[in-house]
């Protein structure tokens, strides 16, 4: 399966906020964008093994806060770790990746199975 939600940015900004999940039977990656609605994407996070927060979008809108079963999610991805500034949020185990935003590319490979 397959859902993407795009807001327009709260700031006024011609980029659109852009949410994406994709999945299986068994996995579920997230992408949230900068500037989502805490209240319309906490439902696109709460059941993923994987989430990405990326920084296309608008300006940040406050902390995400939300929550997350922690006890599924495995890997959560920051675009750089400015980012993990703007989360609230108890990842449980999972590995959290927030590169410096001196580093001019990450790869990363997730492998839904």
């Amino acid at each position: 399966f397959a859902a993407v939600l795009c807001q327009p940015a709260h700031d006024g900004s011609s980029h659109k906020v852009i949410n994406v999940v994709i999945g299986n039977d068994q996995e579920v990656l997230s992408y949230i964008g900068l500037g989502a609605d805490r209240d319309k994407v906490a439902h696109l996070t709460e059941n993923s093994d994987y989430i990405i927060f990326g920084d296309h979008g608008g300006a940040a809108r406050g902390k995400y806060r939300y929550d997350i079963d922690g006890d599924k999610l495995k890997i959560v991805f920051f675009a750089e770790d400015e980012l993990l500034e703007y989360t609230d949020i108890s990842f449980g185990e999972a590995r959290v990746c927030a590169p410096h935003k001196d580093e001019k590319k990450v790869k990363f490979k997730f492998i839904l199975r």
